[in-house]
Protein backbone atom coordinates (compact mmCIF):
# COMPACT_ATOMS: atom_id res chain seq x y z
CA UNK A 1 0.00 0.00 0.00
CA UNK A 2 1.19 3.57 -0.62
CA UNK A 3 2.34 5.71 2.34
CA UNK A 4 0.29 8.88 0.89
CA UNK A 5 -2.98 9.30 -1.50
CA UNK A 6 -2.72 12.88 -3.32
CA UNK A 7 -6.30 13.37 -4.47
CA UNK A 8 -7.00 15.78 -7.38
CA UNK A 9 -10.51 16.86 -8.26
CA UNK A 10 -10.56 17.39 -12.00
CA UNK A 11 -13.06 19.58 -13.74
CA UNK A 12 -12.39 22.17 -16.81
CA UNK A 13 -8.48 23.31 -16.33
CA UNK A 14 -7.38 22.03 -19.21
CA UNK A 15 -4.73 24.46 -19.92
CA UNK A 16 -3.12 23.91 -16.42
CA UNK A 17 -3.82 19.99 -15.81
CA UNK A 18 -0.60 19.17 -17.05
CA UNK A 19 1.40 21.27 -15.21
CA UNK A 20 -0.19 20.13 -11.78
CA UNK A 21 0.42 16.76 -12.34
CA UNK A 22 3.84 16.93 -13.41
CA UNK A 23 4.82 18.74 -10.46
CA UNK A 24 2.79 15.63 -8.45
CA UNK A 25 5.35 13.35 -9.95
CA UNK A 26 8.06 15.40 -9.68
CA UNK A 27 8.19 14.37 -6.12
CA UNK A 28 11.17 13.42 -4.26
CA UNK A 29 9.49 11.13 -1.61
CA UNK A 30 7.61 8.67 -4.28
CA UNK A 31 5.58 6.33 -2.18
CA UNK A 32 2.48 7.64 -3.12
CA UNK A 33 -0.50 7.46 -5.42
CA UNK A 34 -2.42 10.07 -6.99
CA UNK A 35 -5.79 9.88 -7.70
CA UNK A 36 -7.32 12.13 -10.30
CA UNK A 37 -11.00 12.34 -9.98
CA UNK A 38 -12.68 13.69 -13.49
CA UNK A 39 -16.01 15.29 -11.90
CA UNK A 40 -17.63 15.30 -15.40
CA UNK A 41 -14.98 17.93 -17.34
CA UNK A 42 -16.26 18.80 -20.13
CA UNK A 43 -12.95 19.43 -21.43
CA UNK A 44 -10.61 16.80 -22.60
CA UNK A 45 -9.15 16.66 -19.16
CA UNK A 46 -10.79 12.94 -18.46
CA UNK A 47 -8.47 12.14 -21.72
CA UNK A 48 -5.05 13.70 -20.40
CA UNK A 49 -5.94 11.78 -17.05
CA UNK A 50 -5.81 8.80 -18.70
CA UNK A 51 -2.97 9.64 -20.58
CA UNK A 52 -1.01 9.98 -17.44
CA UNK A 53 -2.45 6.82 -16.25
CA UNK A 54 -1.29 4.56 -18.62
CA UNK A 55 2.33 6.00 -18.05
CA UNK A 56 2.94 5.59 -14.73
CA UNK A 57 1.11 2.94 -12.60
CA UNK A 58 0.98 4.88 -9.36
CA UNK A 59 -2.10 7.00 -10.74
CA UNK A 60 -5.35 6.25 -11.04
CA UNK A 61 -8.33 7.95 -12.48
CA UNK A 62 -11.74 8.25 -11.53
CA UNK A 63 -14.65 8.61 -14.28
CA UNK A 64 -17.97 10.40 -12.25
CA UNK A 65 -20.82 12.76 -13.39
CA UNK A 66 -20.40 16.44 -12.29
CA UNK A 67 -20.78 16.37 -8.70
CA UNK A 68 -18.90 19.55 -7.61
CA UNK A 69 -15.60 19.73 -5.52
CA UNK A 70 -17.04 18.14 -2.62
CA UNK A 71 -18.19 15.38 -4.16
CA UNK A 72 -15.47 14.56 -6.11
CA UNK A 73 -12.61 14.78 -3.08
CA UNK A 74 -14.74 12.24 -1.46
CA UNK A 75 -14.56 9.88 -4.14
CA UNK A 76 -10.94 10.37 -3.37
CA UNK A 77 -10.88 9.79 -0.20
CA UNK A 78 -13.36 6.30 -0.61
CA UNK A 79 -10.85 5.17 -3.14
CA UNK A 80 -7.43 6.03 -1.29
CA UNK A 81 -5.64 3.44 -0.04
CA UNK A 82 -2.69 5.64 1.81
CA UNK A 83 -1.71 5.84 4.92
CA UNK A 84 -1.69 9.58 4.53
CA UNK A 85 -4.21 11.69 2.39
CA UNK A 86 -3.62 15.13 0.80
CA UNK A 87 -5.59 17.31 -1.73
CA UNK A 88 -4.52 18.96 -4.33
CA UNK A 89 -6.49 21.59 -6.63
CA UNK A 90 -6.12 21.06 -10.36
CA UNK A 91 -4.41 23.99 -11.25
CA UNK A 92 -2.07 24.32 -8.57
CA UNK A 93 1.60 23.77 -8.24
CA UNK A 94 3.22 21.44 -5.37
CA UNK A 95 7.18 22.29 -4.49
CA UNK A 96 9.07 18.95 -5.31
CA UNK A 97 9.15 18.52 -1.10
CA UNK A 98 6.09 18.86 -0.58
CA UNK A 99 5.22 14.89 0.21
CA UNK A 100 8.52 14.71 2.31
CA UNK A 101 8.55 17.59 4.38
CA UNK A 102 5.24 17.63 5.58
CA UNK A 103 5.49 13.84 6.26
CA UNK A 104 8.46 14.15 8.09
CA UNK A 105 6.81 16.75 10.18
CA UNK A 106 4.16 14.70 11.46
CA UNK A 107 6.76 11.71 11.80
CA UNK A 108 8.97 14.02 14.02
CA UNK A 109 6.07 14.99 16.12
CA UNK A 110 3.63 12.09 16.06
CA UNK A 111 0.92 14.27 14.94
CA UNK A 112 -2.92 13.29 12.86
CA UNK A 113 -1.84 16.85 10.31
CA UNK A 114 0.42 19.11 9.15
CA UNK A 115 0.01 21.82 7.34
CA UNK A 116 2.94 24.18 4.97
CA UNK A 117 2.57 27.66 4.16
CA UNK A 118 0.89 28.61 0.82
CA UNK A 119 2.58 31.07 -1.83
CA UNK A 120 -0.10 32.68 -4.66
CA UNK A 121 0.98 33.39 -7.99
CA UNK A 122 -0.52 34.47 -11.20
CA UNK A 123 2.62 33.67 -13.59
CA UNK A 124 5.04 30.62 -13.03
CA UNK A 125 8.24 32.62 -13.53
CA UNK A 126 7.81 34.35 -10.02
CA UNK A 127 7.75 30.78 -8.51
CA UNK A 128 10.64 29.91 -6.33
CA UNK A 129 13.26 27.50 -7.89
CA UNK A 130 13.48 24.22 -6.69
CA UNK A 131 15.91 23.28 -4.09
CA UNK A 132 15.91 19.52 -3.22
CA UNK A 133 18.12 19.88 -0.06
CA UNK A 134 15.38 22.27 1.82
CA UNK A 135 15.52 20.64 5.38
CA UNK A 136 12.40 20.77 7.71
CA UNK A 137 13.57 23.73 9.74
CA UNK A 138 11.94 24.91 12.64
CA UNK A 139 8.02 23.54 13.03
CA UNK A 140 5.52 24.58 15.41
CA UNK A 141 3.01 22.07 17.56
CA UNK A 142 -0.08 23.42 18.46
CA UNK A 143 -3.73 21.80 19.36
CA UNK A 144 -6.48 22.28 16.64
CA UNK A 145 -8.33 25.11 18.61
CA UNK A 146 -4.97 27.30 18.42
CA UNK A 147 -4.33 25.93 15.37
CA UNK A 148 -8.52 27.06 13.87
CA UNK A 149 -7.35 30.74 15.50
CA UNK A 150 -4.02 31.40 13.06
CA UNK A 151 -6.20 30.34 10.07
CA UNK A 152 -9.48 32.31 10.91
CA UNK A 153 -6.84 35.61 11.53
CA UNK A 154 -5.23 34.50 7.79
CA UNK A 155 -2.16 33.70 9.64
CA UNK A 156 -2.16 29.64 8.35
CA UNK A 157 -5.08 29.39 4.99
CA UNK A 158 -7.80 27.71 6.18
CA UNK A 159 -8.01 25.80 3.11
CA UNK A 160 -7.18 21.80 3.26
CA UNK A 161 -4.73 21.84 -0.16
CA UNK A 162 -1.66 23.17 2.07
CA UNK A 163 -2.06 20.25 4.49
CA UNK A 164 -1.22 16.55 5.13
CA UNK A 165 -3.93 14.35 7.03
CA UNK A 166 -3.30 10.97 8.46
CA UNK A 167 -6.67 8.70 7.42
CA UNK A 168 -7.74 8.47 10.65
CA UNK A 169 -9.19 11.71 10.36
CA UNK A 170 -11.40 10.64 7.51
CA UNK A 171 -12.58 8.09 9.69
CA UNK A 172 -16.20 9.99 10.69
CA UNK A 173 -15.72 13.10 8.52
CA UNK A 174 -16.30 13.70 4.44
CA UNK A 175 -16.89 17.28 2.40
CA UNK A 176 -20.39 18.66 2.92
CA UNK A 177 -21.90 18.40 -0.69
CA UNK A 178 -23.90 20.95 -2.44
CA UNK A 179 -22.51 23.70 -0.39
CA UNK A 180 -19.31 25.88 -1.57
CA UNK A 181 -16.89 27.71 0.66
CA UNK A 182 -16.53 23.92 1.82
CA UNK A 183 -13.42 24.00 3.58
CA UNK A 184 -14.82 26.42 6.59
CA UNK A 185 -17.54 23.50 6.76
CA UNK A 186 -14.47 21.57 7.24
CA UNK A 187 -12.39 23.23 9.40
CA UNK A 188 -16.14 22.86 11.73
CA UNK A 189 -16.08 19.50 11.39
CA UNK A 190 -12.25 18.72 12.57
CA UNK A 191 -12.88 20.76 15.14
CA UNK A 192 -15.84 18.52 16.57
CA UNK A 193 -14.83 15.24 15.38
CA UNK A 194 -10.99 14.90 15.57
CA UNK A 195 -9.73 18.36 17.27
CA UNK A 196 -6.28 16.57 17.39
CA UNK A 197 -2.82 18.14 17.78
CA UNK A 198 -1.54 19.64 14.08
CA UNK A 199 2.08 20.71 13.24
CA UNK A 200 3.04 23.38 10.85
CA UNK A 201 5.82 23.88 8.71
CA UNK A 202 6.65 27.51 7.87
CA UNK A 203 7.94 26.76 3.97
CA UNK A 204 6.15 27.61 1.56
CA UNK A 205 5.43 24.29 -0.98
CA UNK A 206 1.75 24.48 -2.28
CA UNK A 207 1.29 26.97 -4.47
CA UNK A 208 -2.13 28.46 -5.26
CA UNK A 209 -2.79 29.85 -8.91
CA UNK A 210 -4.39 33.19 -9.00
CA UNK A 211 -6.37 33.28 -12.11
CA UNK A 212 -6.63 36.99 -13.66
CA UNK A 213 -8.75 36.12 -16.95
CA UNK A 214 -12.20 37.43 -16.84
CA UNK A 215 -13.98 33.96 -16.69
CA UNK A 216 -12.52 32.73 -13.48
CA UNK A 217 -12.78 36.71 -12.17
CA UNK A 218 -16.38 36.35 -12.96
CA UNK A 219 -16.47 32.78 -11.15
CA UNK A 220 -14.82 34.09 -8.14
CA UNK A 221 -17.22 37.00 -7.91
CA UNK A 222 -20.05 34.64 -7.98
CA UNK A 223 -18.56 32.62 -5.13
CA UNK A 224 -18.12 36.30 -2.55
CA UNK A 225 -22.09 36.83 -2.28
CA UNK A 226 -23.33 33.40 -2.39
CA UNK A 227 -25.34 32.37 0.54
CA UNK A 228 -23.03 29.21 1.62
CA UNK A 229 -20.90 31.44 2.60
CA UNK A 230 -23.25 32.48 5.07
CA UNK A 231 -23.96 28.69 5.83
CA UNK A 232 -20.03 28.04 6.16
CA UNK A 233 -19.83 30.39 8.94
CA UNK A 234 -22.56 29.88 10.76
CA UNK A 235 -21.75 25.81 10.50
CA UNK A 236 -18.27 27.06 12.01
CA UNK A 237 -20.13 29.27 14.28
CA UNK A 238 -22.09 26.29 15.84
CA UNK A 239 -19.69 24.13 15.77
CA UNK A 240 -17.34 25.83 18.06
CA UNK A 241 -20.49 26.15 20.50
CA UNK A 242 -20.55 22.48 20.29
CA UNK A 243 -17.09 22.01 21.07
CA UNK A 244 -16.91 24.90 23.77
CA UNK A 245 -14.15 26.34 21.46
CA UNK A 246 -12.48 29.01 23.52
CA UNK A 247 -11.85 31.21 20.56
CA UNK A 248 -15.23 31.48 19.50
CA UNK A 249 -15.17 35.22 19.76
CA UNK A 250 -12.47 34.84 16.29
CA UNK A 251 -15.48 32.41 14.85
CA UNK A 252 -17.96 34.83 15.51
CA UNK A 253 -15.68 37.68 13.68
CA UNK A 254 -14.75 35.69 10.71
CA UNK A 255 -18.36 34.23 10.02
CA UNK A 256 -19.54 38.12 9.74
CA UNK A 257 -16.78 40.31 9.04
CA UNK A 258 -16.15 39.18 5.03
CA UNK A 259 -19.66 39.07 4.07
CA UNK A 260 -20.38 41.85 6.01
CA UNK A 261 -18.78 44.53 3.22
CA UNK A 262 -20.72 43.41 0.72
CA UNK A 263 -24.08 44.88 2.26
CA UNK A 264 -23.74 48.79 1.68
CA UNK A 265 -22.35 47.65 -2.33
CA UNK A 266 -25.77 45.68 -2.72
CA UNK A 267 -27.77 48.65 -1.63
CA UNK A 268 -26.03 51.50 -3.27
CA UNK A 269 -26.24 49.29 -7.19
CA UNK A 270 -29.86 48.41 -6.05
CA UNK A 271 -28.62 44.67 -6.09
CA UNK A 272 -31.49 43.35 -3.88
CA UNK A 273 -33.24 41.11 -6.33
CA UNK A 274 -30.23 39.30 -6.70
CA UNK A 275 -28.73 39.09 -3.45
CA UNK A 276 -32.17 38.37 -1.87
CA UNK A 277 -31.10 34.98 -0.14
CA UNK A 278 -27.35 36.40 0.86
CA UNK A 279 -29.41 39.16 2.63
CA UNK A 280 -31.48 37.06 4.44
CA UNK A 281 -28.62 34.79 5.50
CA UNK A 282 -26.86 37.11 6.84
CA UNK A 283 -29.63 39.16 8.63
CA UNK A 284 -30.64 35.84 10.66
CA UNK A 285 -26.94 34.73 11.53
CA UNK A 286 -26.42 38.16 12.98
CA UNK A 287 -30.12 38.19 14.54
CA UNK A 288 -29.68 34.65 15.94
CA UNK A 289 -26.40 35.71 17.71
CA UNK A 290 -27.10 39.68 18.36
CA UNK A 291 -26.02 39.38 21.76
CA UNK A 292 -22.54 37.83 21.25
CA UNK A 293 -21.65 40.41 18.26
CA UNK A 294 -23.43 43.39 20.81
CA UNK A 295 -19.85 42.73 22.91
CA UNK A 296 -17.90 41.38 20.21
CA UNK A 297 -15.03 43.39 20.61
CA UNK A 298 -13.10 43.02 17.33
CA UNK A 299 -15.90 44.94 15.46
CA UNK A 300 -15.94 48.72 15.68
CA UNK A 301 -18.60 50.70 17.33
CA UNK A 302 -20.06 52.18 14.33
CA UNK A 303 -20.04 48.64 12.36
CA UNK A 304 -21.60 47.10 15.12
CA UNK A 305 -24.53 49.66 15.33
CA UNK A 306 -25.22 49.05 11.30
CA UNK A 307 -24.90 45.39 11.91
CA UNK A 308 -27.53 45.43 15.31
CA UNK A 309 -29.34 48.00 12.78
CA UNK A 310 -29.51 45.46 10.16
CA UNK A 311 -30.23 42.57 11.98
CA UNK A 312 -33.89 44.46 13.08
CA UNK A 313 -34.31 45.78 9.33
CA UNK A 314 -33.59 46.12 5.87
CA UNK A 315 -35.59 48.32 5.39
CA UNK A 316 -34.71 50.31 8.30
CA UNK A 317 -30.63 49.92 7.23
CA UNK A 318 -31.34 51.05 3.87
CA UNK A 319 -32.39 54.28 4.92
CA UNK A 320 -29.55 54.78 6.83
CA UNK A 321 -27.43 53.50 3.89
CA UNK A 322 -28.63 56.04 1.88
CA UNK A 323 -28.46 58.66 4.18
CA UNK A 324 -24.87 58.26 3.93
CA UNK A 325 -24.73 57.93 0.69
CA UNK A 326 -25.64 61.24 0.50
CA UNK A 327 -23.64 62.90 3.09
CA UNK A 328 -20.85 61.36 1.07
CA UNK A 329 -21.86 63.14 -2.22
CA UNK A 330 -22.21 66.45 0.07
CA UNK A 331 -18.76 66.61 1.28
CA UNK A 332 -17.28 65.73 -1.93
CA UNK A 333 -19.29 68.59 -3.30
CA UNK A 334 -17.86 70.64 -0.51
CA UNK A 335 -14.50 68.98 -0.77
CA UNK A 336 -14.48 67.50 2.69
CA UNK A 337 -13.44 64.05 3.98
CA UNK A 338 -16.65 61.67 4.37
CA UNK A 339 -14.55 58.86 5.86
CA UNK A 340 -12.48 60.23 8.22
CA UNK A 341 -15.33 59.72 10.86
CA UNK A 342 -16.05 56.22 9.52
CA UNK A 343 -19.47 57.33 8.28
CA UNK A 344 -19.49 57.31 4.72
CA UNK A 345 -20.32 54.31 2.67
Amino acid sequence: MPTISIIVPVYNVEPYLRRCVDSILAQTFTDFELILVDDGSPDNCGAICDEYAEKDSRIHVIHQENGGLSAARNAGIDYAHGEYLCFVDSDDLLSAEYCRLLLDALAHTNRKIAACSMLRFEEESVLPPQNNSVTLGNIKKMPYALFLKKQMNKEIEIGVCNKLFHRSVFTNIRFMQGKLHEDIIFAGDLLTEVNCDVVHVDIPLYFYRQHTDSIMNQQSNARKCNPDRIYAGNYLIECAKKAKYSYLEDCLFYAINYPWYFVDPIYVRFRFAENQVFLNALQKIIRDNRELYRNLPAITTIQRKRMLLFSRSKILYSFNAYVRLFRVYLYHLLKKDAYADGHGI
